[in-house]
């Protein structure tokens, strides 16, 4: 399957080249990296990409990448130049099995510290940092609840997650007192914006937590808080879309 339609290959010397066939790719990687610009990254989508690092003529770093920091995979070892060339050009044709070509080993990266805005009269009204960490809280009677649910997210100063209390209550006015109570319990309470990192839990038949939505997205970086379905993407400037 030939697909290059979509495809630009960006390099460490600031060119670009668009929609390249195979002989232009091998071409252009020769002439352009060097010791001095030793990159390049072809792109289909910000977060679809493979690039190669040159260390040496025939010493090559691959990575390529699908959809998120989850889906990151470097080739194990230097690569020679020929080997890189079919990896690069294997990916950008979506030519079949070329990931069997060498052996991969995946990436791990910290996971985004995603911002989320403090605004007192919306759904971020109870957020904030007391003194050992951060904090999210919530009221909701989120699709597939047979109750209305008090839940208090806890994270450390990094934005991990720590742990979360649940409270299932009749209604909103009960939920919201049990609430209180929750933050009552913690120390040194300052409502305020936070920047937490995606985390899962899984209680009372739901998965919750900020979970990362990237890949189905195409590659556009996007972060949904389940089950209340308030997503957070581009700018990351902490405010929610629903």
């Amino acid at each position: 399957m030939h697909r290059t339609d979509e495809i630009v290959i960006d390099f460490a010397d600031g060119s670009r080249l668009r929609r390249p066939e195979r002989d232009e790719l091998t071409w252009a990687a020769q002439e352009r990296v060097s010791a001095e610009h030793p990159w390049l990254c072809v792109l289909r989508g910000d977060q679809l990409y493979i690039q190669a690092y040159r260390h040496g003529p025939e010493a090559w770093q691959v990575e390529h990448r699908f959809g998120s920091s989850d889906g990151h995979h470097q080739a194990v070892g230097h690569q020679t130049w020929a080997v890189t060339e079919q990896l690069l050009w294997g990916w950008t044709a979506v030519e079949p099995g070329w990931q069997g070509l060498v052996e991969w080993q995946k990436l791990d990266f910290p996971a985004r510290q995603v911002p989320v805005a403090h605004e007192p009269h919306a759904r971020t009204r109870w957020i904030g940092t007391h003194e050992d960490g951060q904090f999210f809280g919530d009221v909701t009677g989120a699709s597939g609840l047979a109750c209305t649910m008090a839940l208090l997210h806890r994270f450390d100063p990094e934005g991990n997650h720590l742990g979360t209390d649940f409270r299932p209550t009749a209604d909103v006015d009960t939920a919201e007192r049990e609430l209180a109570q929750l933050l009552d319990g913690l120390r040194g309470v300052t409502y305020g914006s936070i920047r937490i990192r995606p985390f899962a839990v899984d209680a009372h038949g739901l998965r919750w937590g900020l979970i990362d939505g990237t890949a189905e997205r195409d590659g556009l970086e996007h972060y949904e808080l389940m089950p209340q379905q308030l997503g957070f993407g581009e700018p990351f400037n902490g405010l929610y879309c629903t």
